[in-house]
């Protein structure tokens, strides 16, 4: 019975080490977009993380008045710039969404249009 369970508990470890071998890769749909540098929530924590720092070291002496406000206006472009990004990224995506749902009502009537003809048809 232990040898039993002993394997049971082997054979799950070395499926659970290997499964990941064998997946197939992600198709275009399940990857996220790539773009140059921090994007998405792992740059909105990175950006603000320094904007977080950078605060403390100005109250505890360590930047002037001048530097914090020059290293945070650098942060502040930095989390515009993501964001334009990402509306960017939304607004593409709803064109796609849009176009399909398009090419699918065009198919879709020229489908119905067609079976209205050949109704006709045979009703006559």
């Amino acid at each position: 019975m232990e040898l039993l369970l002993g394997a049971t508990v082997v054979a799950l470890a070395i499926g659970f080490v290997v499964w990941p071998l064998f997946r197939p890769e992600p198709t275009a749909d399940e990857r996220e977009p790539e773009t140059p540098g921090v994007s998405g929530i792992a740059g909105r924590r990175e950006i603000y993380r320094e904007v977080l720092e950078l605060e403390l070291d100005h109250r505890i002496g360590k930047l002037t008045d001048e530097d914090y406000r020059v290293l945070s206006e650098a942060c502040l472009a930095r989390a515009t710039d993501l964001v334009a990004a990402e509306e960017r990224q939304i607004e593409a995506a709803d064109r796609r969404v849009e176009q399909e749902i398009a090419e699918t009502r065009r198919a879709l009537r020229g489908g119905a249009a067609g079976a209205g003809r050949a109704t006709e048809r045979v009703e006559r």
